[in-house]
């Protein structure tokens, strides 16, 4: 993995981490909402994991900003 991804609210306290304000269409926010619901998850741990996904692997994220084009 790229870095750690970190779960728990308290383990975000020891952890050394970063804030990350990101404004997203409401349609993208309510789908991100519901597939964190139906996996049981808390949307900010989904996209922890998303992103530490997308980062493992550069022609991921090379791809995906090459379709935005």
């Amino acid at each position: 993995m790229y870095h750690s991804v970190v779960v728990a609210s308290d383990a975000l306290t020891e952890a050394r981490v970063k804030r990350l304000t990101l404004d997203i269409p409401a349609d993208l926010h309510r789908a991100l909402k519901i597939r964190a619901a139906e996996l049981d998850v808390p949307m900010v741990e989904l996209l922890r994991l998303l992103i530490d996904q997308a980062l493992e692997d550069p022609s991921t994220l090379a791809n995906l900003v090459e379709a935005q084009r």
